[in-house]
């Protein structure tokens, strides 16, 4: 097979779109074994779509639509409207196959523009399609971070035809915005970044960069100014902190971390084997087209805030973006079949897919159980999700069980009130109503699951009862522990006691009936 079999720099061969279909359909595969993504965040995203398409009297009891501005609506501006034809985990699902879909063809399609020609190293991106963020359920970063390599080919591209590079960087740039902010910051940066180190070899290049930086400057002011005078996120944004950098070093390799334990280790050495045996051979070279692209999120990444938890922190996104760039820039040598790459990273996707299809098969079951014990909790009731103190439930081997929003699947089936459905004024377009709000103030753990604490939690749950008029609506703890006993106080009562998590119905004593 010669390089022009493959493809050329007008459109990919047979073999290769086929190759790149198939990718597509390895990648989707193991979403035909979950019916939700066993992710920590991709549930409470879910039902809170199904809210914003199915609502009714009972749902607007206790939330409120509240469409914005809002640069982190991916999922929203899909699911939503899908989930108006077809079912809302089927809605989920081909908003989950988009995503792989555009993933797949955009960084194909960077690693083409950088190239110069289609190549099955052009499949190399994918093998990022299953990764740390997926399974925290940043699913609108990652739309966005999906979107981002074929913008940054389609600005390349149109280099020589600057009106047609305007307005089509402008679209791009509001799709991106509306996916996320971080997103569009970084084809922002990487786009000026790549054409700074191209004017280098141009005689005009004082005119080449007025009209770069004009083509992406104009909507990047003309969004940003849009966001500070009309969307809540502004406030939100300037919440950024810095620190050191030195305890965040290992993240890049988190990256490819899933929750499957050793089968996350394999992938990752058999990934390094196998690109290493690809340039040790000469078959692929590094393409130094592609360095700007790696370094400005290396650099932002470095100066980031390293906390996770706080809303400002972007530092847990940089690494994705460098490793996706960084497989990007495998390239083919001139004149050298990449017949061999397409083999080692087809058998990395089989692999990959084969892997996370099993995990799949074997963690529903017992979401399964979950969701049935769930559905013991009545219509109208209130839920609190709370975590014993030792659990870390944003590290993958800690999820217990796997899905720390599983009480968000029962808003899919009735009407209820979630505590811990994302309802954030500056993030998402659904709040809670008053004074169901109040329930946000409640810690997210409570100790070591004593009884002192666990009455603690309780207690204040029920001063908030009493405070906004609310005591006689049911309500009920869905908690989180590890195995062992568990010693309740008397304004807890058990309704489902499992070694990952107990179903607790909170008494009040001075309501003389309780469901």
């Amino acid at each position: 097979m010669t390089p022009e079999d493959e493809g050329s720099a007008s459109g990919p061969s047979a073999r290769l779109t086929g190759s790149l279909l198939l990718t597509w359909a390895l990648a989707c595969l193991p979403l035909c074994f979950a019916r939700v993504l066993p992710s920590i965040d991709f549930p409470n995203h879910l039902a809170r779509c199904f809210i914003l398409a199915h609502g009714n009297a009972q749902y607007w009891r206790f939330y409120a639509p509240h469409w914005a501005l809002l640069p982190n609506l991916a999922a929203e501006m899909i699911i939503v409207p899908l989930a108006q034809v077809i079912p809302i985990q089927a809605a989920g699902k081909a908003f989950l196959a988009i995503l792989f879909g555009l993933a797949i063809y955009s960084g194909a399609r960077l690693n083409k523009t950088l190239c110069g020609r289609w190549s099955f190293y052009g499949l190399a991106p994918a093998l990022l399609i299953y990764n740390r963020l997926l399974f925290f359920g940043f699913v609108n970063y990652l739309f966005g971070l999906a979107l981002l390599p074929l913008a940054l080919a389609m600005h390349i591209e149109n280099r020589d035809r600057p009106v047609r590079r305007f307005w089509v960087d402008a679209a791009l740039m509001v799709v991106l915005f509306t996916c996320h902010l971080v997103a569009l910051a970084f084809f922002v940066a990487c786009a000026l970044a790549y054409e700074g180190l191209q004017l280098r070899r141009e005689a005009n290049w004082r005119k080449r960069l007025v009209m770069d930086v004009a083509s992406l400057m104009i909507p990047t002011l003309a969004l940003g100014g849009l966001m500070i005078e009309v969307s809540p996120t502004a406030q939100e944004a300037s919440t950024m902190t810095f620190s050191h950098f030195v305890t965040k070093l290992d993240m890049p390799l988190k990256t490819w971390h899933t929750g499957q334990g050793a089968s996350d280790t394999a992938f990752l050495a058999l990934m390094l084997v196998g690109l290493a045996i690809l340039f040790i051979s000469r078959n692929a070279r590094f393409n130094r087209r592609a360095w700007p692209l790696i370094a400005i999120p290396s650099l932002v990444f470095l100066a980031a805030p390293s906390q996770f938890k706080t809303t400002g922190s972007v530092d847990v996104r940089m690494p994705i973006v460098i490793c996706l760039f960084a497989l990007v820039s495998v390239a083919p040598r001139p004149g050298v079949s990449s017949r061999l790459g397409g083999i080692i990273l087809g058998a990395l996707l089989v692999f990959r897919a084969g892997t996370t299809s099993f995990a799949y098969a074997s963690w529903q079951p017992e979401t399964d159980r979950t969701v049935d014990d769930l559905r013991r909790i009545p219509s109208g009731s209130i839920v609190l999700t709370v975590r014993q103190g030792s659990i870390q439930s944003t590290t993958p081997g800690n999820w217990s069980p796997r899905m720390q929003h599983a009480a968000c699947l029962l808003l899919m089936e009735r009407p209820l009130l979630a505590n811990n459905l994302f309802t954030n004024p500056d993030q998402q377009p659904l709040l809670k109503r008053p004074p169901f709000g109040q329930f946000d103030t409640l810690p997210q753990a409570v100790g070591l699951g004593d009884r002192t604490s666990l009455d603690s939690y309780a207690q204040q749950s029920l001063n908030i009862s009493r405070d906004k008029g609310l005591r006689e609506i049911p309500k009920y703890i869905f908690y989180l522990r590890r195995s062992g006993g568990l010693d309740l106080p008397r304004s807890l009562k058990p309704v489902v006691v499992r070694d990952e998590y107990a179903i607790l119905r909170l008494v009040d004593s001075n309501v003389l009936a309780q469901p």
